[in-house]
């Protein structure tokens, strides 16, 4: 790995991508309590750790086109009370770096001002409501930024080096589809690059309307990693993102 720059990055919000209607973002983290657990008989603070959280921010601007910021934001015209699914894609290459979050929308702001176009702020907070996963963490590209599938395809391998025991978290962006009814998203695992099997699968997807999704599961990930679609339909544009625990 390398330094990169913060050229040709992206940003999809429960399937919908906002790349072109970000200006900047903020807080692709994590943020740790630092509980003070300090004695009497010491002369420094002493501190344990406590509940690990994320915040992050979007500036961009004002887009009512379909499928863009404006209806990505909003729920009925109103803020969405429900969870949203998050992706960071730090460039687009296969075993990029991207950042997943299982969030609550907080704001959608609007600011008109003078010598400038309407600009946007969006801000989430991660909610560990999905069973196995904290909310927010780095993880590896699995697809080459959003790509558009034509048919059933299994994805390039991504070798991450050794097997784990901790399991593995995977977010299903689903952007856009021409005629899609039926697509099946599943990550495979593989000991040696030549046998796969299912670990994750996500929910059948059966129309073109923008969705995503975060699937945690729990025991061993082998070495390889790669994704597989089935398709039925014409095109099914996604993008996975996958995080070892």
């Amino acid at each position: 790995m390398a330094k990169v720059n913060g050229l040709g990055q992206a940003l999809y919000v429960q399937g919908y991508d906002l790349s072109s209607d970000a200006s900047a973002l903020s807080g692709a983290g994590y943020t740790q309590e630092l509980l003070d657990t300090t004695s009497i008989d010491l002369s420094a603070m002493e501190r344990i750790t406590g509940r690990l959280d994320a915040t992050l921010s979007v500036n961009g601007w004002f887009d009512n086109a379909a499928g863009k910021g404006h209806a990505a934001y909003l729920a009925s015209s109103k803020l969405p009370t429900g969870d949203r699914v998050v992706t960071y894609q730090m460039g687009t290459a296969i075993e990029g770096a991207s950042y997943i979050m299982n969030a609550k929308q907080a704001t959608y702001d609007v600011a008109n001002q003078s010598g400038s176009a309407l600009a946007t702020t969006a801000t989430f907070s991660s909610n560990a409501s999905v069973t196995g996963f904290e909310g927010s963490a780095y993880a590896v590209m699995l697809d080459a930024g959003a790509t558009t599938y034509t048919s059933t395809t299994n994805g390039t391998s991504v070798d991450q080096a050794a097997s784990s025991a901790a399991g593995s978290v995977a977010v299903l962006q689903f952007i856009s589809g021409s005629s899609v009814s039926s697509l099946v998203a599943k990550i495979q695992h593989s000991a040696n690059n030549s046998s796969w099997s299912d670990i994750i699968t996500f929910s059948t997807i059966s129309a073109d309307t923008p969705t995503a999704e975060i699937v945690s599961m729990e025991g061993t990930v082998n070495r390889y990693v790669r994704v597989q679609y089935t398709l039925s339909g014409t095109n099914a544009k996604c993008q996975m993102s996958f995080h070892r625990k």
